[in-house]
């Protein structure tokens, strides 16, 4: 099944270039030079402009917002279809499990360049800034740095790291402009991607090759000299399509960006004396795809993304060296899809992701991971279609443990092995009513085999299935990977207590582990209302069993500290999430509320990770005006946020307004956008991790600019 998407944006694809994202970079270089080579990128893209041209004009083929034949198609355009919800491309709101879609337009005009910071305006999606290069991601709570209940794809092919689990969203080697959409699966997937879709996914789609031809160079510099810039080229010829894009980043720490006022220090001093954040991040990143169709029935993708950072250092259970860190991520794949017959399609890849990491203070590893992935679907009638396949993975993880500061795993090199099957059956009943099962079952070298199944019933209340109700029982696991597994350290460092003493942190390596469950009871009402109006609306109630986290272990001796990585209990939640979507050719709003509540079986209980915020709302809007000018607005507000395990360390409520406002000239030919993002607070507040003792404020509002060419 191609990820060629069923979307206005891939039947008119007119240029959405964004970049721009409050951010900064660099210890290394000084913050004027960073600033000039941004400015310069602007002023040669301006430069472009003013040349004139209409070799580009022809190509663009993007409507005027003003256009009644553009008002017609945005009137009467069909409901957005996803692939993450069952692996099988389905209206959204006929979805097994509620999923969100961030669109390429939402993320052309947020006017930001960084993943995590567009997620965050979404209905059930937790997010934190720890540092400018850490950030806690999740789907209703349990977010962390290295926390592991939401999967991460791109393309459904897994993007999670093999050592910790969890996003690594900034060091993956994809580009924003090359995003057709973002689908966020909201309960548990694990019947269709495996273990680690435990509390949701995040699907990072990408567009097809070919769908935009030519060239595209943008560039983005905000007020503290962060600069960001991607080149792309694509084209098609005959039967091949293809798209290289390449392009840099570089952030400023925050003590350079910002004046940091506030840092938070639990009784730290160990490593250095230097505590001051060292959050800065250069990245170079270049991607390449293609397509080759063999013929109508056999098609061949293919890709290639290398991404390199170098990044400073952060305090991780009383570390903090002051040494640069490097990350090196290579990520290929190669694919075959199949159209069999009008009712029979397969398709078959590999793809493979190559990490090197190398983290003062936390640990120093490089991981193989190779993946088999295969799916055969079949419509057996009109109103019955089943889906089979599975995925073979092999990973190799070793460490370097000669660093006597990183966190030490003594048993490398792992070599794990993986192994799926799955099947999904999706059966029209009646005129009325669907019901869709999915079932697969695991197999992981590193715990005990397991099994996720999720079984729904889709009912439309009318004749035109304007108003569908939904009804789901899901079951998913959570399999902990090396790092939590086979963890084992001691840490000495000073606490300034009267007199100044030595302290030690051991972590001793976790006794067999069994696997995280979960088990959901949802339902959900979607409605469309009017041609431009929607609604819905999901509840559910989830028990976790086996939750993994810190148990502290007696010791003898009173300025010593074990813990030890165990399963320690259960836990229950509840929650509803709505949204009210308004679209209409003038432009677009969006409206969301959710409850997530979250409680341990324990008063104090560790779960790795922080509890949902209970309550959130946001507005997510987008105003077409006259003459090529368009405005967008994201706000969201939180509620506080938890830790179940320290609960004076908590974070309260909090809000972001971004704005931004785009114009397009010169024939579609360029844009420039300018926007501040976090409009209401002049900085982030510091948000102490799990695993840290010290934290600081990060840029909160930043103005920043951006210039796209289309060639």
């Amino acid at each position: 099944m191609q990820y060629r998407t069923i979307s206005r944006h891939t039947v008119t694809p007119y240029l959405r270039r964004r970049s721009g994202a409050p951010g900064g970079s660099n210890s290394i270089s000084g913050q004027g030079q960073l600033s000039l080579v941004g400015l310069a990128t602007l002023i040669f893209l301006a430069a472009n402009c003013a040349v004139g041209g209409d070799a580009l004009a022809t190509a663009l083929d993007s409507p005027d917002h003003g256009d009644a034949s553009y008002d017609e198609l945005l009137l009467f355009e069909e409901l957005p279809v996803v692939f993450s919800a069952s692996r099988q491309a389905q209206p959204i709101n006929e979805s097994s499990v509620p999923v969100s879609v961030v669109t390429s337009d939402d993320i052309h005009f947020s006017g930001l360049t960084n993943l995590y910071e567009i997620l965050q305006f979404q209905p059930g999606v937790d997010m934190l800034t720890i540092d400018r290069n850490r950030y806690a991601l999740g789907i209703r709570g349990l977010h962390e740095v290295f926390s592991d209940r939401t999967l991460t794809l791109i393309d459904g092919r897994y993007a999670d790291s093999p050592m910790f689990g969890g996003s690594e969203l900034l060091r993956l080697p994809i580009f924003l402009e090359d995003i057709e959409r973002i689908e966020i699966v909201r309960g548990p997937g694990g019947a269709v991607w495996g273990a680690n879709a435990f509390n949701g996914a995040v699907n990072i789609i990408t567009k097809a090759p070919g769908t935009a031809s030519g060239a595209l160079v943008t560039g983005t510099i905000d007020e503290f000299g962060d600069y960001y810039t991607h080149a792309r080229w694509a084209d098609s010829r005959e039967q091949w399509h293809w798209r290289l894009s390449l392009g840099y980043q570089d952030l400023e720490s925050s003590n350079d960006a910002i004046d940091v006022n506030e840092f938070r220090n639990v009784g730290f001093s160990a490593g250095s004396s230097n505590t001051m954040p060292r959050d800065f991040h250069q990245n170079f990143r270049i991607n390449a795809t293609a397509t080759y169709d063999m013929d109508e029935d056999n098609v061949v993708s293919m890709g290639l993304g290398v991404s390199s950072i170098e990044q400073g250092d952060f305090e991780v259970t009383g570390v903090l060296l002051g040494k640069n860190s490097d990350l090196t991520t290579v990520r290929s794949y190669l694919r075959l899809d199949r159209t069999i017959d009008e009712n029979e399609s397969a398709y078959v890849q590999w793809y493979g992701t190559y990490t090197d990491t190398g983290v003062t203070g936390l640990a120093s590893y490089s991981a193989l991971d190779n993946n088999l992935d295969f799916q055969y679907d079949v419509r057996l009638d009109p109103s019955h279609t089943v889906s089979l396949g599975g995925n073979i993975r092999l990973f190799r993880i070793d460490t370097d443990n000669s660093n006597p500061e990183d966190l030490k795993l003594e048993d490398a090199p792992f070599d794990e092995e993986w192994a799926g099957l799955f099947g999904l059956d999706r059966w029209r009943v009646t005129d009325r009513w669907t019901i869709e099962t999915q079932l697969r079952g695991d197999y992981y070298s590193g715990t005990n085999p397991d099994w996720a199944g999720r079984m729904t019933s889709l009912f439309a209340i009318d004749d035109q299935k304007r108003h569908i109700w939904r009804l789901s029982a899901a079951r998913a696991f959570r399999t902990p990977l090396a790092a939590i597994r086979e963890l084992e350290t001691e840490r000495v460092f000073q606490v300034n207590l009267p007199p100044v003493v030595n302290f030690s942190a051991v972590v001793s390596q976790a006794d067999d582990l069994d696997n995280e469950e979960i088990a959901s009871l949802e339902t959900g009402y979607t409605a469309q209302l009017n041609p431009s109006l929607s609604f819905r609306i999901d509840a559910y109630m989830q028990r976790y069993e086996n939750v993994i986290g810190f148990r502290n272990i007696p010791s003898a001796n009173p300025f010593q500290n074990i813990t030890q990585i165990d399963n320690i209990d259960g836990a229950k939640a509840a929650g509803a999430e709505a949204e009210l979507t308004f679209k209409h050719s003038a432009g677009t709003v969006s409206l969301w509320y959710a409850y997530n509540d979250f409680e341990t079986d324990r008063r104090v209980q560790s779960t790795r990770a922080f509890a949902p915020a209970l309550n959130k709302a946001g507005i997510n809007g987008r105003l077409y005006l006259p003459r090529q000018w368009t405005v967008n607005l994201n706000y969201k507000v939180s509620d506080i946020t938890r830790d179940s395990l320290f609960p004076a360390n908590e974070f309260d409520s909090f809000h972001r307004l971004d704005l931004t406002v785009a114009k397009r000239f010169h024939r579609d030919r360029c844009e420039w956008l300018i926007g501040v993002s976090d409009l209401l607070d002049d900085t982030g507040f510091p948000v102490l991790g799990v695993n840290n003792f010290t934290a600081h404020e990060t840029p909160g509002r930043t103005v920043f600019t951006r210039f796209s060419a289309y060639f």
